[in-house]
C-alpha cells in the first residue's frame, strides 16, 4: 500500500509525497487520480516527492505518464523530485528519462522559474 500526501506550496504549485511500492497490484491509480484533480482545481505546476518511493515497476512509471498527459492537457507542469538512483534508472531504461525532468531536490523543483 502506498501513502498519499499532498500539500499546496504557491497559489498553482502542489507538491504530491509518495510512500511506498508504485506497482502492478497496488493502489497508484490513486496517484493518478489525485494529480488529475489537482488539475481539475487549476493546479499549473506539481511536484512529486518521490524520495519514499522503494519500488516501481512499468505499471507505476504508467500511472506517472497518464500524470503527465493530464498535465500537458491542462497545460501545466509535472515534475519528479528526489528519486533515488534506482527509481531514476528504470525511466533511464524506458527512456523516459528524456520525458519527465528530475530535480534532486523538492525545493528545486518548486523553486524552477
Amino acid at each position: 500500500m502506498i501513502e498519499l500526501d499532498s500539500r499546496q506550496v504557491a497559489p498553482d504549485t502542489w507538491v504530491v509525497s509518495i510512500v511506498g511500492r508504485l506497482i502492478i497490484g497496488s493502489d497508484g491509480p490513486r496517484v493518478q487520480n489525485l494529480i488529475s484533480s489537482l488539475y481539475g482545481q487549476g493546479a499549473k505546476r506539481v511536484v512529486i516527492d518521490m524520495a519514499g518511493v522503494t519500488h516501481l515497476d512499468s505499471t507505476g512509471i504508467g500511472y506517472l505518464v497518464a500524470a503527465m498527459n493530464d498535465a500537458m492537457n491542462a497545460e501545466a507542469e509535472l515534475l519528479l523530485a528526489a528519486a533515488t538512483a534506482k527509481i531514476r534508472e528504470a525511466f533511464r531504461l524506458t527512456r523516459l528519462d528524456s520525458v519527465f525532468q528530475f530535480f534532486e531536490t523538492v525545493e528545486g523543483a518548486v523553486g524552477r522559474a
